[in-house]
């Protein structure tokens, strides 16, 4: 039987990832996880306090980035900022959402407006941003 060494599989040493949503939750996992393979992590969220802590507990491949993803001008802060850093982006986690748990019957059109422009424009237009590099 021969043996495939596989510590190389899933490396990621070189490149370069963005994670919206990174102070908490599965922004913050996969913000650890894909520093653990390897890559340069530009890791955004509003909450720059936790960021901050992640990064301190992470070391330099970290980058703390604050950015409201339903600001426009924030997304291409965000995409500066990771190129500004490697050159590149090879990786991007559209993770950040909104969400308010309850019956839709009873969600106010401002508050649904507000979960689209987060979950749904601000992912799109940071694809834009990202596949335009």
């Amino acid at each position: 039987m021969t043996t495939v060494d596989t510590s190389q599989l899933f490396a990621l040493d070189g490149r370069v990832a963005i994670v919206t949503g990174a102070s908490s939750g599965l922004g913050h996992r996969f913000a650890r996880v894909l520093h653990g393979a390897g890559a340069t992590v530009i890791a955004a969220a509003r909450r720059r306090e936790r960021l901050d802590e992640l990064s301190d507990t992470l070391g330099p491949r970290l980058i703390p980035v604050t950015c409201d993803v339903g600001r426009d001008e924030d997304l291409v802060d965000l995409t500066r900022r990771a190129l500004d850093v490697a050159g590149r982006i090879d990786v991007l986690v559209n993770n950040a959402g909104v969400g308010s748990p309850g019956p839709a019957e009873d969600e106010t059109m401002e508050s649904w407006r507000h979960t689209m422009a987060i979950n749904l424009d601000a992912t799109f237009r940071l694809s834009q941003l990202v596949g335009g590099t």
